[in-house]
């Protein structure tokens, strides 16, 4: 059965059938008619690439029933297939009683038929595709190679010119050890200037900055009264680090 046949390989779980009546042949899709009317005969078209069901033995009127994609066709269409139909030498014919019915399993597996979708549906390349995957290959494994090679690069160049940069920016705006006061710091972190805006002991209004001021100044001069100690390390002219001790409060800063 041809008709069947190209259903069953494009839609291979769809249930296709075929059923005679009294008035001839009609075609089931998941045991549900796809017409009410029936029809000569069921066939495939060849030229139009469609199911269709002979409503005149010549062929010269038929109904499509599938699509060429396999789906059933909602509203009414005709075509004619004389050229492409033989009554004489048809497939399509079914040679069984009345009430013998054919029908697919959806759920059942063919080995032939299996192996026939299988085959159809590898694809073969050719040898000017397969140049062409190659080509794209090698271009990916070539620009993996290179972004790798850039990214090294990109390191060292960071690396021996970068740090050169900073080096010398640090060692231009570098302030020297004689501008550091070591009281007016002192006050500026017992005031609370270095934490950030959300900290709790972070001074908030006016007046709680001014008591911080005064209370700071204070502790600052009292602190400091009976002596205190500063020491400086230059770091390659670019940085200072400073060590202020103060022995009556046992304390330790650094800057």
């Amino acid at each position: 059965n041809a008709a069947l046949s190209h259903l069953k390989s494009i839609k291979p779980n769809d249930g296709w059938s075929v059923k005679r009546d009294d008035n001839g042949l009609r075609l089931y899709r998941r045991n549900v008619a796809l017409t009410d009317n029936s029809f000569v005969d069921i066939h495939y078209c060849v030229q139009n690439q469609v199911v269709v069901g002979l409503l005149t033995k010549a062929a010269t009127t038929c109904q499509v029933l599938v699509t060429r994609n396999g789906q059933p066709m909602s509203a009414r269409a005709f075509v004619s297939c004389k050229d492409t139909y033989d009554p004489n030498n048809n497939n399509s014919k079914i040679q069984h009683k009345k009430t013998t019915t054919t029908t697919t399993n959806p759920r059942s597996t063919n080995p032939a038929r299996a192996s026939s979708t299988t085959s159809n549906n590898t694809t073969t390349f050719s040898p000017e595709d397969n140049k062409m995957i190659l080509q794209y290959g090698a271009m990916i494994v070539v620009a993996s190679v290179l972004l790798r090679a850039l990214s090294s690069s990109l390191i060292l160049l960071i690396y021996f010119v970068g740090l050169p940069l900073v080096y010398v920016y640090a060692l231009q705006t570098c302030p020297p050890a004689s501008s550091f006061d070591a009281k007016k710091e002192l006050k500026r972190v017992l005031r609370g200037h270095h934490l950030p805006e959300d900290h709790p002991e972070k001074p908030k209004g006016f007046l709680e900055e001014l008591a911080t001021r005064v209370a700071a100044s204070v502790t600052t001069e009292l602190a400091t009264l009976p002596g205190y100690e500063v020491s400086m390390m230059p770091m390659a002219g670019a940085v200072i680090l400073v060590d202020l001790v103060i022995p009556t409060a046992s304390t330790q800063h650094y800057w």
